[in-house]
């Protein structure tokens, strides 16, 4: 199942995204929703570098899809 497909990842908004930041721990299904959701919407190439660097790192162990892959 792809990430896109879990209850996490459709419910997630903004202000859930923005939550997850900064609170530890969540679990790991939180954890990739919060991660595919920053590559579908840009957040992750807009925010400070260490966002994008483990963006990609998620995209090339294929945790996460990049955007516009379903």
């Amino acid at each position: 199942m792809s990430v896109r497909e879990t209850e996490e990842y459709k419910s997630m908004t903004i202000g859930d995204m923005l939550s997850l930041t900064y609170n530890d721990p969540v679990s790991d299904e939180e954890a990739l929703a919060f991660w595919q959701k920053m590559v579908d919407t840009g957040m992750a190439w807009r925010l400070e570098g260490w966002f994008g660097r483990t963006a990609v790192s998620l995209i090339e162990s294929g945790e996460i899809e990049p955007a516009g892959v379903e």
